[in-house]
């Protein structure tokens, strides 16, 4: 049986072997670090990648962006993301490949896709109730998509490769990373959280990754953390608004500029009742 001290070494050893952003990703941050970049300049970095131009089209024309025509060129397709959104796109596009490749083995990689864009959509919802401007919506969005990435690796390491791979609700959100500190030495959401870190992902995303489960922690906040549990308890079709309230209390929802109310409206959008 390994040790707690044998599977943090192979959690290290896992985020080593995972390979670093391609250099087109690298390319497309640096480009948008400079505000004076337009978009034909990212077009030829996009281009080198047949398999991101498809999925950018693809998304271009998807329903979120409302677009009346069908959208068939690259240049077009960029336009309707706005820079921040394409280069955080184009990151967790790279993202969701890396981790069908380098995670195959875990038995239940496709349910943990399947929960990853419950809690995308839900935390998009959220971001959107509490005022938050169509960037950050998005960041949100994608924040959500990655949260749980942390699990995939501490699967490996533990040689659980049939462990459950969808989140918990409620009390129990927290009760899930203690049981992980005891078997383990450690949890998924510090794992997520250096795996962010090797990937020079923002601190949104590294937030919501550490402190999904636990967002309240030694009299802190954290916002991110905060959107991303709320997320979770909205995805649960026969949990009610003030169970979610319970979790969190109605002081951090003040500070997050949701209410109850807005609770209840994140359920009905979600489950397609609003």
């Amino acid at each position: 049986m390994l040790s707690k001290k044998d599977i943090a070494q192979r959690v290290v050893e896992g985020i080593e072997r995972l390979p670093p952003l391609p250099s087109n990703v690298v390319e497309l941050r640096k480009a948008a670090a400079d505000s004076n970049v337009s978009f034909s300049r990212l077009v030829p970095l996009l281009s080198k990648d047949p398999g991101l131009s498809a999925d950018l089209l693809r998304f271009a024309n998807s329903a979120r962006y409302g677009v009346t025509h069908k959208v068939e060129t690259l240049e077009e397709a960029v336009l309707y993301f706005g820079m921040n959104n394409l280069i955080e796109f184009v990151a967790a596009s790279f993202t969701e490949g890396i981790i069908r490749k380098a995670f195959g083995a875990l038995k239940n990689i496709d349910r943990y896709f399947e929960h990853s864009r419950d809690i995308s959509k839900a935390s998009r919802i959220l971001a959107g109730l509490a005022g938050l401007n169509s960037h950050d919506q998005e960041a949100y969005s994608l924040a959500g998509l990655l949260h749980d990435i942390g699990k995939l690796v501490l699967a490996l390491a533990a040689n659980q490769e049939a462990l459950p791979l969808i989140g918990a609700a409620g009390a129990a959100m927290h009760k899930a990373i203690e049981k992980e500190k005891d078997l383990w030495g450690l949890d998924h959401c510090e794992v997520g959280g250096r795996i962010c870190r090797k990937w020079n992902f923002p601190r949104l995303f590294r937030e919501a990754a550490l402190r999904h489960h636990a967002p309240r922690h030694n009299g802190s906040l954290s916002r991110e953390g905060a959107i991303v549990f709320l997320a979770h308890m909205i995805t649960i079709e026969g949990l009610s608004a003030a169970a979610a309230v319970a979790a969190l209390h109605e002081d951090a929802l003040a500070n997050l500029r949701l209410s109850p109310e807005k609770l209840g409206q994140a359920k009905d959008a979600y489950w397609g009742k609003g």
